[in-house]
């Protein structure tokens, strides 16, 4: 067959004018096989009505996940948590709230990542948080005078609680691990009168506080800077040891193991050096209780003078 033909054919085909036996009338001889659509497999309605069940179930059990998720109970963090030093600490804030945590630092700072939307302030011991977003906030805080010491933080922002107050408690003293800053402790000591400087020294021992600058340390030996202080029937045990620029304080537990009450009598601590003494809550001791004592003396002066060696006995 030719081109032309070829082209009529089709022509013929397409127009409906092949006949049923392959024949194209007005051309005898010219027969063409007829042109058929592949059979495609028809699913029956069982599997149908299986499939779309298998759809809706999957769809059920989606949606309640979603919104289980989406719905479950977010409860607040309690007031303290217990962590330590190098360790990590998990908790919820509220989201498009100021939420407060104290840390154990005396100057706690912060360090998290530079794209972070969430609005950070320090102020002293505690750090304040507000975000409006709801992605985990991971960051690190650390006293300023000892980065290395750091907690781990990771919050997670909810709209379902109010703003948060915790308390991180490491077990031990609060500023235990601050460092001595001499200029800060300098600037504190010299900032008020003499008299109202000690009164304000001796309160934030009482509250739980350490003066600016000063370092703390726990003491387990002897003390050789500590003064007799001793009240009959009553023992005194020093316990810690600030520093500041011109002034240390000693912070002892009286205890009264006897049967009865006994008064501590601050008038025995007087000593060279002692500046200033008090006792909190009170002088008067219970049987089997015990008080806090702070000592303030006056930093012992380092001699710049250089010692030198001894010449004697050195040959020529």
């Amino acid at each position: 067959m030719n081109v032309r033909c070829f082209g009529l054919f089709a022509s013929l085909l397409f127009s409906g004018l092949v006949a049923a036996d392959g024949n194209v009338p007005g051309l005898p001889g010219l027969a063409v096989q007829p042109v058929t659509q592949p059979a495609v497999e028809q699913a029956t309605e069982v599997e149908l009505q299986t499939l779309g069940s298998l759809v809706e179930d999957a769809r059920t059990t989606l949606t309640a996940q979603v919104v289980g998720a989406s719905t479950a109970e977010v409860k607040p963090p309690p007031p303290v948590i217990q962590t330590a030093i190098g360790g990590s600490v998990t908790l919820a804030i509220a989201r498009n709230q100021f939420n407060r945590i104290e840390t154990p630092f005396q100057r706690a700072s912060v360090r998290r990542r530079k794209d972070s939307p969430e609005t950070i302030e320090s102020d002293g011991r505690a750090i304040y948080i507000a975000t409006p977003g709801t992605e985990q906030i991971s960051l690190y805080v650390f006293d300023e005078a000892a980065p290395a010491d750091a907690i781990s933080l990771l919050l997670q922002p909810s709209g379902q609680i109010a703003p948060v107050n915790v308390r991180l408690d490491i077990g031990r003293p609060q500023s235990i691990i601050a460092s001595l800053s001499r200029a800060e402790a300098s600037e504190f000591e010299r900032g008020e009168e003499y008299t109202a400087m000690l009164k304000a020294l001796l309160r934030s021992l009482a509250i739980g506080e350490v003066p600016p600058g000063y370092g703390l340390s726990e003491l387990t030996g002897p003390v050789p800077l500590m003064p007799s202080c001793w009240s009959p029937g009553l023992r005194v045990v020093p316990a810690q040891l600030l520093e500041g620029s011109n002034l240390i304080v000693i912070v002892a537990r009286v205890d009264n193991p006897s049967t009865r009450a006994l008064e501590f009598d601050e008038s025995t601590c007087a000593s060279t050096g002692v500046l200033a003494v008090s006792v909190w809550p009170d002088a008067r001791v219970d049987a089997g209780g015990s008080t806090e004592l702070y000592v303030v003396l006056e930093r012992p002066r380092e001699s710049s003078t250089a010692k030198r060696p001894s010449v004697l006995g050195a040959k020529p």
